[in-house]
């Protein structure tokens, strides 16, 4: 482990310093089983979090569901980057799963620490068609407050047309040219997600683009 960490040091110092941001690399030791406490403690600090996709393959026992752990009690935002990921620098057109919950709300909000001036947002409701025009109320008011941050905002709506949540996120990423997905994450107990599967889990696992996960 000590060899591994000397590693990404050289990797992390390579690049983070011939930047101009404020960068320190920790060398913690885990006391617990899970790493994931010692990344918590410091990503309470930090404006965003920022991970790899776990890989299933190469990860250690005790690295496993670090993403899990760490978007469900740090309390700060997570931008998790797909394996091996090597496309556009992000925000600045982005895909917000918009819905009527404390996560969504979250994730809305905890969008504009990505966009990048005159960003271009994507507000993307999925579920059953309504036909009431007051029914996207929140998408719409939520529009006109990126409106005033200076993005462009647009609303949409989709059915899942048998498609899970995830893929119709990607779907619409693709669609609208989407550098980044933002989106509200663990909504239900763990008991539930467990049982039934969540949608967070589903895009953690199997997601091409970069994620932001807001709990």
């Amino acid at each position: 482990q000590k060899e591994e960490a000397a590693r990404i040091k050289a990797v992390f110092e390579h690049y983070a310093l011939n930047e101009d941001f404020v960068s320190e690399f920790r060398l913690l030791q885990a006391v617990s089983q899970s790493g994931s406490k010692s990344i918590i403690e410091s990503a309470r600090s930090a404006d965003l979090v920022i991970m790899s996709q776990e890989d299933q393959e190469a990860d250690r026992i005790d690295e496993l569901n670090n993403q899990d752990n760490v978007i469900r009690d740090s309390g700060r935002p997570v931008l998790v980057i797909p394996q091996d990921y090597d496309g556009p620098e992000i925000g600045y057109s982005l895909l917000l799963g918009s819905s009527e919950t404390r996560e969504a709300t979250r994730a809305a909000h905890d969008l504009l620490l990505l966009a990048a001036p005159d960003a271009q947002v994507c507000l993307l409701s999925i579920g059953s068609t309504n036909t009431d025009e007051l029914a996207n109320f929140g998408a719409n008011a939520m529009a006109s407050t990126y409106a005033r941050h200076g993005l462009r905002a647009t609303t949409e709506h989709r059915g899942t047309a048998g498609k899970s949540i995830c893929e119709t996120l990607h779907d619409e990423a693709l669609e609208v040219g989407a550098d980044v997905i933002v989106t509200g994450a663990f909504g239900h107990s763990l008991s539930y997600d467990f049982i039934i599967g969540a949608a967070t889990r589903d895009l953690l696992r199997h997601a091409t683009l970069p994620v932001m996960f807001s709990k």
